[in-house]
């Protein structure tokens, strides 16, 4: 009798350790997935009682289908698509201080800024076209600018409110000038001609990876004086 009476006891206290296991093995969601959850249902209630909101707001008491449009309204439809076409809104021009282009809408008349412009003096910048070698080397006076342009940029505009040199003017080393007629539509010979360096090998050596890159380039002074 003792020896049923304890197996059945064993039994019992198996079969209640087989469910304990059991409850540990189910999955369950961790505090972390649980908070991540409710997180992203508010986030989704909350949307859905906005665009509720604004689908209200919008509609109101409007009737559907909507009544034709009015005269007024094509009259303002058109007038503001002509006003988004216009010329100035896609028409570009050169900014005077950095030479870049800029739609015309974004640039200011140079002469609104005349007082500002004293900050784009430089020497040794600016070369004025000679015509014999014994020609004096001279430079432009006044303000290092774009040949030909009458604006100035947005950036340009704020730099120099500030009494500050642009980072792209053309004062600090950026000017070229107008090109002569005997320098314009060269060939790839004469090009190499008048070129004050010429390439003699340039090694490019790409590794393992997207972006990174090593190159070697050896360049040589051209002998300009001993070819003329």
């Amino acid at each position: 009798m003792d020896t049923f009476n304890t197996r059945q006891k064993r039994c019992k206290e198996n079969a209640k350790a087989y469910l304990k296991r059991k409850e540990k093995l189910k999955i369950t969601p961790s505090d972390a997935q649980v908070r991540s959850a409710n997180k992203s249902n508010a986030k989704q209630a909350k949307r859905f009682r906005y665009l509720r909101k604004v689908d209200t707001r919008c509609l109101g008491d409007a009737e559907f289908p909507p009544t034709p449009a009015t005269d007024s309204d094509i009259h303002r439809i058109l007038t503001n698509s002509s006003a988004a076409v216009q010329p100035d809104r896609f028409i570009e021009s050169g900014c005077a201080v950095c030479g870049r282009l800029m739609p015309l809408s974004d640039l200011t008349p140079l002469t609104e800024y005349k007082g500002l412009l004293d900050k784009l003096r430089a020497e040794g910048v600016t070369r004025l076209e000679r015509f014999t070698s014994s020609d004096p080397i001279c430079e432009h006076d006044g303000p290092v600018l774009a040949d030909g342009c009458t604006h100035l940029c947005i950036e340009c505009e704020a730099t120099l409110a500030k009494n500050r040199v642009p980072r792209h003017a053309l004062a600090n080393h950026g000017w070229l000038g107008q090109v002569p007629p005997a320098l314009k539509n060269l060939t790839y010979a004469e090009c190499i001609m008048i070129a004050r360096v010429r390439h003699n090998r340039c090694v490019i050596r790409v590794n393992s990876g997207r972006v990174r890159m090593h190159a070697n380039a050896i360049m040589f002074s051209q002998p300009a004086l001993t070819v003329y």
